[in-house]
């Protein structure tokens, strides 16, 4: 995961605060629930745009990869600066990286997405919908 290769200008930003349900028996943010936290920042940043994971234009997302990379822990209440920048996007795939910090900027992880797009009536992988790469452009105007 190369994290340096993204620009210094999130795609969106959001917080998100660690529930006590997000707590596992360690006392901290267990792995699968910032995983959730991640899946529901995407859906906030796409919702933005009145975008839907499950019809950009006519396809859906699928997760084909998934890394973590943990820097820290985060602790219920915690609020979760997490930025998202669509690091690549390619013919069929797409690259979402989440930097998330909490706090005084301290960093609790980064998560690195390779997404593909499917077509459920055909169940079949389509090429990366026009709307990622528009989202791309549109996001510059949110954030920036």
């Amino acid at each position: 995961m190369n994290e340096n290769a993204v620009s210094h200008r999130p795609d969106y930003k959001i917080d998100i605060s660690v529930r006590i349900s997000d707590v596992n028996y360690g006392g901290h943010l267990g792995h699968a629930e910032l995983i959730k936290i991640t899946h529901q920042a995407r859906l906030k940043f796409l919702s933005e745009f009145s975008l839907k994971e499950d019809d950009l234009d006519g396809a859906g997302i699928i997760i084909k990869e998934l890394l973590v990379k943990y820097k820290g822990e985060a602790f219920f209440d915690d609020i979760l600066h997490i930025s998202i920048f669509i690091d690549k996007i390619e013919k069929a795939s797409c690259n979402f990286l989440y930097e998330i910090t909490k706090n005084n900027d301290q960093s609790v992880a980064t998560v690195l997405e390779t997404m593909l797009f499917m077509n459920y009536k055909t169940r079949r992988i389509v090429r990366v919908p026009k709307i990622m790469f528009e989202l791309k452009e549109k996001s510059k105007l949110l954030v920036g």
